[in-house]
């Protein structure tokens, strides 16, 4: 499965500054991220503030997790923000399992139990 890092809509922030938006699809697993990372860590240098949106992540293994990582750190490092957004059922699996939702800081939005619907 590849990965795929599209330019989505740009909005304006609530102070009129630009904001990016990007969006990931499809694996982010150690044979995929290559592909990605470059044009991430592109986008978080151009972007001052660079929402990521992950809802359309299938799968993700911890070089996934790395490479967001290290997006997260590359924007730090350069005054810049980094926002996940839209975390998809694959992401948010991951980021419970190893507790990451406190250093991303990004809140994850969990689907609701449709009606009549039992939980497992």
């Amino acid at each position: 499965m590849k990965t795929a890092l599209r330019h989505a809509d740009s909005p304006a922030n609530q102070a009129g500054a630009h904001c990016g938006r990007f969006a990931l699809e499809g694996s982010l697993a150690v044979y995929d991220v290559g592909e990605a990372k470059p044009q991430l860590i592109d986008a978080v240098a151009a972007n001052r503030r660079l929402e990521v949106d992950l809802s359309r992540v299938e799968a993700i293994d911890t070089a996934g997790i790395q490479l967001l990582m290290l997006a997260k750190i590359h924007a730090a490092a350069l005054g810049h923000e980094l926002n996940l957004v839209g975390h998809s059922p694959a992401v948010a699996e991951m980021f419970e399992l190893f507790r990451l939702a406190g250093y991303f800081g990004d809140p994850i939005v969990l689907p609701v139990a449709a009606p009549g619907s039992t939980a497992s």
